[in-house]
């Protein structure tokens, strides 16, 4: 039976890795350096993205993490 599960699973993930002709955008070859920079190159947090990130997070019980 297990080997049946692991079949199973193996499935799954061979066709959620095959692409899928609805989620494909095209980009230019512009746009593509432009992502590839910002990836490269990530902007610096502004002032405000810093106190953001400063605060404490909150889980859903309403306890800080």
């Amino acid at each position: 039976m297990s080997q049946q599960i692991r079949k199973t699973d193996l499935e799954k993930s061979e066709s959620m890795s095959e692409p899928s002709q609805d989620n494909v955008t095209l980009l230019s070859e512009e746009s593509f350096d432009k992502l590839t920079n910002i990836l490269e190159n990530p902007p610096k947090p502004t002032q405000a993205m810093k106190d953001l990130m400063s605060k404490p997070r909150l889980t859903k019980n309403g306890n800080s993490l």
